[in-house]
This record gives C-alpha cells, structure tokens and sequence, in this order.
C-alpha cells in the first residue's frame, strides 16, 4: 500500500495520513499570518519519514463567492508554501479539486444536506471510529480534519482505479 497524505490547505485545514497501520491526522500548522511554512516543513519530513514514498493529495485553492480579497489572497500564500513544501521535500502531489473528491466521497450520502454535513456522514460511515474533535475539550468535529481524511481517502481510491486501470 502506498501511505497517502491528504492536505486540506487554510487556516482551519489539516493534514491526514493513511498508512497500512490506518488513519492519523493534525491540525494545519498555523501562525497569526497564516500558514507556518517551517512547521509544515518538519511535520511533512516526519511522516514522510515514518511513511516513505508517500503520495500527497492536496485541496486546489480556488476563489469562493463572498469571501474577501485579503483572505483570499491568505489562503492562496498557505496553499503555495504548501506545494512549495511538498515540491522542495521531493514528494508527489496531485491536486484535487473540491467538486472531484466530493462528488466520490459523497456518494450515498443524502443530498438533502449542506456540503459540511455531507462531509461530516462520510467521515463517519467510513471511519466510525474517529471523532474529527479538534482536542478532547471540543464539542463539534473539526471541518479540516474531516476534510483532509477524505481527502486522503479518496487519493487512495485515486491511485487504486489509477492501478486497475492499467492491469
């Protein structure tokens, strides 16, 4: 099995790693300016580390209706010291757009509910084992994590049809 990252880049994004011991994840390193490249750096070379040849599937950034200019552009500076990260740590990356991995991991969820929600039952249908809390003291699950388990699960789904199509 190939370890896969899944990368929800932003400020309350986070990183989740499948690896044959199952599913890890932590909160997106972050500073008061967004986020912390160096952090990034470490915690990437340690699972990288501990999970060799990796492949990370990162969130596409893209501009959503009703959001600022000065946080869009925050969130663009994250997701490019991501990929930078990644690129200068040698790893391969694959971009993902948030209709492609959705509209997978989605599937058999009703459509009678928002995009987190729908999130939030996936998450749960397929790893019930997992809280998604941000700490032991929160109350509602961390959309992040949620987002960067799916993330990596559907990178593994990615990878699994990539190596039946080719067989």
């Amino acid at each position: 099995m190939t370890p896969i990252i899944g990368i929800d880049p932003g400020l309350s994004g986070a990183i989740a790693w499948l690896s044959p011991q199952g599913i890890s994840y932590v909160i997106m390193p972050t500073m008061k300016e967004g986020v912390n490249a160096l952090a990034l750096t470490r915690l990437l070379k340690e699972i990288v580390h501990r999970h060799p040849g990796a492949h990370v599937f990162i969130e596409k950034a893209q501009a959503m209706p009703k959001q600022g200019v000065t946080s869009m552009f925050n969130y663009g500076v994250g997701f490019g010291m991501i990929i930078g990260v990644c690129q200068a740590l040698e790893l391969r990356t694959t971009l993902v757009r948030p209709r492609e991995w959705t509209k997978v991991m989605h599937a058999g969820v009703s459509a009678d509910m928002s995009a987190k929600d729908k999130s939030y039952v996936a998450a749960v249908r397929l790893l019930p084992s997992h809280s998604f809390l941000a700490t032991e003291r929160s109350s509602k699950p961390h959309k992040g994590l949620i987002d960067a388990a799916l993330i990596a699960l559907y990178g593994q789904r990615a990878l699994q049809s990539r190596i039946t199509a080719s067989t």
